[in-house]
């Protein structure tokens, strides 16, 4: 199973549609660094996106290369500079293009948490995650590190600089 996170500061808030946006991009640039899959599918909760059962976005453009860049102390740091543009797919367009092997396609299918196991699990894991992250409480992290499960990820900040 491989788990990929990314994880936002909410500090209460509801994630709104430009965060969600943000989420994507960051799970299109996981995808393009795995081997090609015709068509990756997500599991989310019942309206991540919105009312719809399946969203699907197709990747666009991709030009992110690797930058070093300095802070405002003058010190290095590893960032990346580029462009990923995507979009939301019709039902209608899914079926012309759902057969090209060049096209990089996101489908997400929206499921109610309470009666599905695969996010039940997932809850859990992101739990885990939060506690650690927000609390420094890494238990469960320790243990989910012990299971053949490949979790990667990070931590997003609108200015990553370090």
């Amino acid at each position: 199973m491989d788990i990929y996170f990314v994880v936002f500061e909410k500090n209460g808030t509801t994630i709104n549609a430009d965060v969600k946006q943000i989420i994507l991009t960051h799970l299109f640039r996981h995808i393009l660094k795995k081997p090609k899959k015709k068509i990756e599918k997500v599991t989310a909760d019942l309206s991540f996106f919105n009312k719809q059962k399946v969203n699907r976005f197709i990747l666009r453009n991709y030009t992110v290369e690797p930058v070093k860049l300095k802070n405002d102390k003058g010190m290095e740091f590893n960032a990346e500079s580029g462009e990923i543009t995507f979009t939301r797919l019709s039902d209608e367009e899914f079926e012309k293009i759902k057969n090209d092997s060049s096209s990089t396609i996101v489908e997400i299918e929206h499921h109610n948490s309470r009666l599905s196991e695969e996010l039940q699990a997932l809850d859990l894991i992101s739990g885990s995650i939060f506690s650690f992250s927000e609390h420094g409480n890494s238990e469960y992290v320790t243990i989910l590190g012990k299971s053949n499960a490949k979790i990667e990820g990070g931590k997003f900040q609108k200015n990553e600089q370090k």
